[in-house]
């Protein structure tokens, strides 16, 4: 809720329960996001299909 009232300066920050994380971290990589989320659909696609 900190941050609502003080928000970071910079664009992108990212935080670990309230401790800032490197945004060059790997779990953060753009394309292993992009290959998550299409793991995550393929799933959600076959759990709904029955």
């Amino acid at each position: 809720m900190a941050w609502i009232d003080d928000p970071p300066a910079d664009a992108l920050t990212a935080s670990d329960r309230g401790r800032p994380v490197p945004l060059s971290t790997t779990t953060l990589d753009p394309a292993a996001a992009r290959r998550l989320g299409t793991v995550t659909e393929a799933l959600l696609t076959r759990l709904h299909a029955g």
